[in-house]
């Protein structure tokens, strides 16, 4: 009889143990998903997180796109003054000649 006793106390003592550890499981696992929870982003919120990269990098190439238009622009104008004052160089330098024959 005592071999049985001590046998049902031991093991009431160990469902007893296993019955605590698996509530302080169970605790810390509805903390740990309601932590997980207020980080995990919803679908909803990573496509629209997305969709504000996708927005921004659009503005970004169009902004970009627009710069190299106004460089392109700007080339071409110093293109046009480099040819205009290479020409202006050249009527100077035929002046230059004929004033010098005709003071010689």
């Amino acid at each position: 009889k005592e071999r049985v006793e001590f046998l049902e106390r031991k093991f009431g003592d160990s469902a007893d143990r296993h019955l605590s550890e698996l509530a302080v499981l169970r605790s810390s696992h509805d903390e740990l998903r309601l932590l997980h929870e207020e980080h995990h982003a919803t679908l909803g919120e990573r496509v629209s997180y997305l969709e504000r990269l996708c927005r921004d990098s659009a503005d970004r190439h169009v902004a970009q796109a627009s710069d190299l238009e106004e460089l392109k622009a700007l080339k071409a104008a110093y293109n046009d003054y480099t040819e205009t004052l290479a020409s202006h160089a050249k009527a100077h330098d035929s002046h230059a000649e004929a004033l010098a024959r005709h003071d010689s």
